[in-house]
């Protein structure tokens, strides 16, 4: 079974915190998990996150180090993951 994007983000968030409203001026925030932690919670590879992630990265909304990821954007997280669950 492959996890969607919308899937994902809802994960992403709720390890970070905002698994409810995402306040639009919250600061980033880096969690210590790595790439292999959230994979597992997703069920998914750690290839397919780092995908999601890079996705992500590239958008300004995620940031990814060693051992962490950034939710950098959490309100426009959220709001990625609402449009994804209108088109469903």
């Amino acid at each position: 079974m492959e996890l969607d994007h919308r899937s994902f983000l809802a994960i992403l968030l709720r390890v970070g915190g905002f698994r409810h409203a995402a306040d639009p001026n919250a600061a980033p925030l880096w969690l210590d998990i790595s790439q292999s932690e959230l994979a597992i919670l997703c069920s998914l590879s750690r290839t397919s996150v780092g995908a999601f992630l890079g996705k992500l990265e590239a958008d300004g909304l995620a940031g990814i180090h060693y051992g962490q990821i950034g939710v950098l954007a959490p309100a426009a997280l959220r709001a990625a993951q609402t449009r994804q669950a209108r088109r469903q």
